[in-house]
């Protein structure tokens, strides 16, 4: 095998793998993007009129702030060590199992230890609930007006890595929020209609609160908006 073909299927081992994840969660977005417009026009419908005509609070109050869980980060820094050390071992291995499986071990490892580092060194809290709008760091427009929140639901997923609890928002009017995120970062967030959450969202699992709480607070502020699907 000359110096180029080596090179050329070098590079196809590393990058097949992303662009078929890229093939895959584009084909997903188009086929679920009918049923997400139809599922909006028909929730607009059902909560339209007096409900957004209410006015917000004189006041704005702060209810309530979550900051990241120390022993959840430190979970999951356990969690992320494994999987790089294994990632380690794997590249002393064949050459092909390295490239494909030790090398993409590896780097999610350590992305996930840097990750879960930055959450530990952070101070502020994470999730601020006032009497006027909902904050979440995460999200690149910091925040939303109750009032432009139309209904919320907790949803719950129970897989092989555990058990991770999201507060769902459908709004008025999404489409103006997600276009303040990054291209990729609304894919994927749209993806979440998949497994019954929406784009835009509170990943509750690992902030130092419980779900009940948010949910009191938010029964507290609009009794309507934590109504079941």
């Amino acid at each position: 095998m000359s110096v180029i073909e080596g090179i050329f299927y070098l590079a196809l081992l590393l990058l097949a793998p992303l662009a078929l994840i890229s093939l895959m969660v584009l084909g997903i977005v188009k086929l679920t993007e009918a049923d997400k417009k139809r599922f909006q026009r028909n929730l607009a419908i059902q909560k339209a009129a007096p409900e957004f005509a209410r006015s917000q609070p004189e006041r704005d109050e702060l209810l309530l702030e979550a900051h990241f869980s120390r022993g959840m980060n430190l979970w999951g820094l356990f969690i992320a060590a494994t999987l790089t050390y294994f990632g380690f071992k794997a590249l002393l291995l064949d050459p092909v199992v390295a490239l494909v499986l030790g090398w993409w071990m590896t780097l999610f490892g350590v992305v996930f230890i840097f990750l879960l580092l930055k959450q530990l060194t952070t101070t502020e809290p994470i999730l601020v609930l006032t009497t006027t709008y909902i904050e979440y760091a995460k999200w690149p427009f910091r925040r939303i007006p109750w009032h432009d929140i139309t209904h919320c639901h907790l949803r719950t997923i129970v897989g092989k890595g555990g058990i991770a609890t999201y507060l769902c928002l459908e709004l008025v009017d999404q489409d103006k929020y997600l276009q303040q995120m990054g291209w990729l970062s609304r894919k994927i967030n749209r993806l979440n209609w998949l497994v019954g959450c929406s784009a835009i969202h509170v990943v509750l699992t690992p902030l130092k609160v419980e779900s009940a709480e948010v949910v009191k607070h938010i029964q507290q502020i609009r009794p309507t908006l934590m109504n079941a699907i």
